[in-house]
């Protein structure tokens, strides 16, 4: 039973879909990304509304990339403090696990994303 909540503390950070390991033979294929910083996804954000303005992808109209970018960047930064915050939570309730807010904090990093930023684009697109 403490073992399933390890792993539903680790779930809720890892997102609905499940993961599988690679192959040894594939191992020295996958490459490490890392993740933005704030201010470098703040600008991928501000980057990827102009640019999506001048292919006509998504009207954004002038004045309001600014505000956009604000909001998207403050809503993922949110969902991050409330993932980092749950995370925490469920594994303090755990006696037998010893939880650092630096692991909390790279398991929230990974609850939002890049897609998730392009879906905010395509719902405005469609709107």
């Amino acid at each position: 039973l403490i073992q399933r909540e390890i792993d539903l503390g680790k779930d809720w950070a890892s997102g609905h879909y499940q993961v599988s390991k690679l192959p040894e033979s594939m191992e020295k294929l996958k490459w490490a990304y890392g993740s933005l910083n704030s201010e470098q996804e703040k600008d991928f954000v501000f980057r990827r509304l102009e640019l999506l303005g001048r292919t006509g992808q998504c009207k954004v109209p002038p004045g309001l990339a600014g505000s956009m970018t604000e909001l998207i960047t403050v809503s993922q930064e949110a969902v991050r403090t409330f993932a980092r915050d749950s995370i925490c939570m469920r594994l303090k309730r755990l006696a037998s696990v010893d939880t650092s807010l630096d692991e909390a904090d790279a398991r929230a990093r990974s609850t939002v994303s890049l897609r998730d930023i392009q879906r905010v684009f395509n719902l405005f697109h469609f709107f």
